[in-house]
């Protein structure tokens, strides 16, 4: 019974996940990128800094909270809060900055954003 009681709390808690493949390119110009299934930057000159804003939508009927986390080459030029509530049935904006260190070597930078989310408590 404590079993089944403990895995039922686990479910109700159990985190969703996404991810979402990010890149920059570091060159001699400056362009952008319309991508609307990835946050992709576009290109920027080395000390440049570029923003992107993406959506969270929740539709369950509770508030869930988005916790963050990037992995790959472009961690360290990515910036983004480390959490975000989405209230129940509506939407949250939530933006991430890429910073070029001003020594950055020309070429593209890629990485994932997981999205974590899980019940608000």
């Amino acid at each position: 019974m404590l079993l089944a009681a403990a895995l039922g709390a686990w479910l109700w808690m159990a985190p969703e996940w996404k991810e979402l493949e990010m890149g920059v390119n570091v060159g001699d110009h400056v362009g952008f990128d319309v991508n609307k299934t990835a946050l992709m930057f576009g290109s920027t000159l080395p000390d440049g800094m570029l923003a992107r804003e993406f959506q969270i939508a929740n539709t369950a009927d509770y508030d869930k909270l988005a916790e963050f986390k990037v992995e790959g080459p472009i961690k360290g030029m990515a910036t983004v809060v480390p959490n975000a509530i989405a209230k129940a049935g509506q939407s949250t904006n939530v933006t991430v900055r890429i910073k070029i260190p001003t020594n950055a070597e020309y070429g593209e930078y890629k990485g994932t954003l997981y999205v974590f989310l899980r019940r608000a408590i």
